[in-house]
């Protein structure tokens, strides 16, 4: 796949689409305010280009970018559920636009249970649809949410720590980059990569999910400004398109890392909920 931003439109389209899709299918019958507080959570949760890297790694692996949706769409359905959690009253995180306030437009109970439902209908597209990878998959996901992932960030940051407790890695490598590293992980593994692969664009994933939530973070976050957070987004985001390739293979991944850079996350325009709207 070549570098085409109207392709990679179309993919962000049909990663809704499908994430939609699953909603209305696994919901059915549910109460009405719930699945439309599920349906808006997924709608809001950005940016999709983090879950799209599942599809440039299955193009980078040698696929075909659709191998990868149902790691994608799975990968949208765990970050959303992420997104309404922190966004909770008590959350405290240092990356306010990577969450989605559901509570600001339903209530807080709404947006607790729909933070939830979303990680099991998640895991509910990675054994439906990934075949004899599901079972990897879900211990992939897993791991990215669980103790060596964004719980660990979370409670590290919930407790003022700049570090964890072993090393120094920050809080937002487990918070942010565990979920960029699934995504691209799932695809390739979808689309049949070697072990090779898969660790590369593994790195690959962390570092734009790493990339993502410094820009426009928090400035004084470890004591350094905003300018020098996003200068280190920058070497992120150049390290993970280096990773990419030249290749044709890799021009999806190229221009996914093309879009995290030109991203703001601190525009709330497409981002945020307006208090009281619904």
């Amino acid at each position: 796949m070549g570098s085409d931003p109207d392709e990679l439109a179309g993919w962000r389209g049909r990663l809704l689409e499908e994430a939609t899709a699953v909603i209305e299918r696994e919901t059915s019958g549910r109460p009405a305010r719930f699945r439309e507080a599920l349906l808006a959570a997924a709608e809001h949760t950005r940016p999709p280009e983090l879950d799209l890297l599942a599809c440039g790694a299955a193009a980078w692996s040698g696929g075909d970018p659709g191998t990868g949706m149902p790691a994608a769409v799975a990968s949208h359905l765990l970050r959303a559920a992420v997104s309404v959690h922190t966004a909770l009253p008590g959350f405290r995180t240092s990356f306010p636009s990577c969450s989605v306030p559901v509570h600001e437009r339903f209530d807080e109970g709404t947006a607790l249970l729909v933070g939830d439902a979303l990680v099991p209908l998640a895991v509910t597209v990675l054994v439906s649809r990934g075949g004899r990878h599901g079972a990897a998959m879900v211990d992939d996901a897993m791991e990215a949410l669980g103790a060596g992932g964004i719980l660990a960030g979370i409670s590290l940051e919930l407790e003022g720590r700049s570090t964890t407790l072993t090393d120094d890695v920050p809080p937002r490598e487990l918070w942010a980059g565990s979920l960029g590293r699934f995504s691209a992980l799932s695809g390739a593994r979808l689309a049949g990569a070697t072990e090779r692969q898969m660790d590369q664009v593994s790195l690959l994933g962390l570092e734009c999910g790493r990339a993502w939530s410094l820009m426009g973070g928090t400035p004084g976050l470890e004591g350094g400004s905003l300018h020098e957070l996003n200068l280190e987004a920058a070497t992120l985001l150049d390290d993970a398109r280096t990773l990419a390739g030249s290749g044709e293979n890799g021009g999806m991944l190229r221009e996914i890392v093309g879009c995290l850079r030109n991203l703001s996350p601190s525009d709330p325009s497409d981002l945020f909920f307006e208090p009281g709207a619904g």
